[in-house]
């Protein structure tokens, strides 16, 4: 990457992160989806934790921040992905030096 322009490559940083938006929102609501909404269900029936209780709002918490860090995992590799693809084109499209 060292002939891109830090400018044109925090561009297309912007770029990937805004295209990749809606992806981002659809992981964290199928994490909720699938699996916080159900451990707290089970938590919940087994009498395990209660609503009023401290360490009911510890494991939401921690469950949010995970999904949060996933998501925010994915976004990473996604843009990662983008700017090797972008550097591969770059590459071959980049006229021969004498």
């Amino acid at each position: 990457m060292h002939n891109f322009d830090e400018e044109k490559l925090l561009i297309k940083i912007e770029e990937v992160k805004s295209d990749n938006e809606l992806f981002r929102e659809a992981v964290k609501t199928l994490g909720a989806l699938l699996i916080v909404l159900p451990l707290n269900v089970y938590l919940y029936a087994a009498d395990l934790v209660s609503f009023s209780s401290p360490l009911y709002w510890f494991i939401v918490g921690t469950s949010v921040l995970v999904g949060g860090l996933i998501s925010l995992h994915f976004e990473q590799k996604s843009i990662k992905w983008q700017l090797a693809k972008c550097y591969r084109t770059h590459q071959t499209t980049k006229p021969p030096t004498a």
